[in-house]
């Protein structure tokens, strides 16, 4: 989809208010695991079809690896919009809160799977929704 990342100065100046979403991610990697932080933010909360996002990790040193993908978005670990579905209770019993808790963990949208590395390689296609946040994680020995 090309390059649709804000910069820094954009967001502290203007924000996310264009037509396109910031769309980027974080990676972090140590000796047995890789770690992918993956967004679609955009300031106007409303929805669209998403993004199309393949991403590639290299370097990966292990033909290997068990994949790990976490996600943050309207029906997954967000205990804000369970909330809303309650009718933004203010006021909230013991039996919503300990709904609110759980919603609010982090959650697997796929079940872990064992997955092989090719050529130290590995891309992912997953389609992001707006406002929308991915953890995918790879451990490997």
């Amino acid at each position: 989809n090309g390059d649709l990342t804000y910069d820094f100065k954009t967001i502290r100046d203007e924000s996310v208010r264009s037509q396109e979403t910031d769309i980027n991610a974080l990676a972090s990697k140590d000796k047995q695991k890789i770690s992918v932080l993956i967004w679609n933010y955009h300031d106007l909360d409303i929805k669209d079809s998403g993004a199309d996002i393949d991403l590639i990790i290299k370097h990966i040193p292990s033909g290997k690896a068990k994949l790990s993908h976490y996600r943050i978005d309207e029906t997954h670990s967000n205990s804000y919009d369970t909330w809303k579905k309650m009718g933004s209770p203010q006021n909230p019993t013991s039996k919503q809160i300990s709904i609110l808790k759980k919603s609010g963990q982090l959650e697997l949208l796929q079940a872990v799977k064992n997955i092989a590395v090719i050529d130290g390689q590995l891309k992912i296609r997953m389609q992001l929704p707006r406002q929308a946040v991915s953890l995918v994680q790879l451990e490997y020995k």
